[in-house]
């Protein structure tokens, strides 16, 4: 009678001892810190663009990483050494582009990118590239990493390295079918507020913003929504702007302003902070001309948003962009 009550006592003890060896493996497995954001690249900078080193064929060349357009494109006569040539029969599909190991087949749009000032741009990486892996922008340390959701850090692994996220919820992700409304583009867009007022706010890292830093760009709709809530913006005619369109000989009128006295910019964060917070940013208001609206972008939607300039992401050092999750860590400390 003792033996047979002995053997299930005995087996009862081992499986609550093999259930807490588990747990303590999975929770220090939780604990353990983000060693590494993915595969590595040099990020170089020019002014305040990010850009990476990209190798086509026996070529190679400097592309922005651009999280503000759709479309990657190319221009032949920014490369090293030579012309790397589509394949046959097509004006813009390429094999042998390596970025980050080589890729099957790519497409990418011919376009002058010879005006750039201060690199010879050979081509932009957009979305449609940069949307099939979680990318690191490193700006502390120039370095680019890409990495894919498995074995990536953790949520938990992320905050305590000092990363809060940010929802692109519908309007940033792998998946083209969870894009919503006119987040269709895959671009992503965070919410951020001015003096409480808040809005989705694209992220654009080829929006060169040297001029007047922390720029963030509004539509008609946001500037209502503000006038309505009694934030009157501060008109800055020295910043005013006169844009070209997709449209040939078509400009776009862009006003600029500046906050008043006790309102502020920020980042909503998931967990409820407001990040990045800021007194002094430069607002500038676009106001498509009818006939420019086929061109698209924030100043032809009829609902709030903004677009936010390159130098908002460098001065959070690192920024996460996770398609997979359809979140943005910005780096906090």
């Amino acid at each position: 009678m003792l033996m047979r009550n002995t053997i299930p006592e005995l087996l009862i003890r081992l499986l609550i001892l093999l259930c807490l060896c588990n747990y303590s493996w999975w929770t220090t497995l939780e604990a353990r810190p983000c060693r590494s954001f993915g595969r590595a690249q040099t990020l170089h900078r020019s002014s305040l663009m990010p850009y990476a080193r990209v190798q086509l064929q026996q070529f190679s060349g400097n592309f922005l990483i651009d999280f503000g357009t759709t479309r990657s494109t190319i221009d032949l006569a920014g490369f090293q050494s030579g012309r790397p040539v589509p394949l046959p029969g097509s004006p813009d599909q390429y094999s042998g582009f390596q970025f980050f190991g080589p890729w099957q087949k790519v497409t990418l749009l011919a376009r002058d990118h010879s005006r750039v000032q201060g690199i010879r741009q050979a081509g932009i990486l957009g979305t449609d590239i940069l949307s099939t892996a979680i990318y690191t922008l490193d700006y502390s340390r120039g370095r680019i990493y890409q990495a894919d959701p498995q074995g990536f850090c953790t949520p938990a692994q992320l905050v305590d390295a000092g990363f809060a996220a940010v929802s692109t919820a519908g309007s940033y992700t792998r998946y083209p079918e969870r894009l919503q409304g006119l987040f269709r583009v895959n671009i992503p867009a965070i919410p951020v507020q001015i003096g409480g007022i808040s809005a989705p706010a694209q992220i654009d890292s080829g929006y060169d913003d040297r001029l007047f830093r922390y720029a963030l760009n509004i539509n008609q709709a946001w500037y209502t929504a503000l006038q309505r809530a009694g934030i009157q913006l501060i008109e800055n005619p020295a910043a005013d702007l006169r844009l070209s369109t997709c449209v040939v000989g078509v400009r776009e009128n862009i006003k600029a302003y500046t906050l008043p006295s006790g309102s502020f910019f920020a980042i909503e964060a998931l967990d409820g902070r407001l990040l990045m917070r800021n007194t002094t940013v430069h607002v500038f208001l676009k106001q498509t001309p009818p006939e420019a609206a086929r061109c698209g972008g924030i100043g032809t939607w009829q609902f709030p948003a903004g677009q936010l300039g390159a130098s908002i992401l460098m001065a959070a050092q690192k920024v996460i962009l996770d398609p997979f999750q359809s979140r943005v860590w910005f780096y906090t400390r």
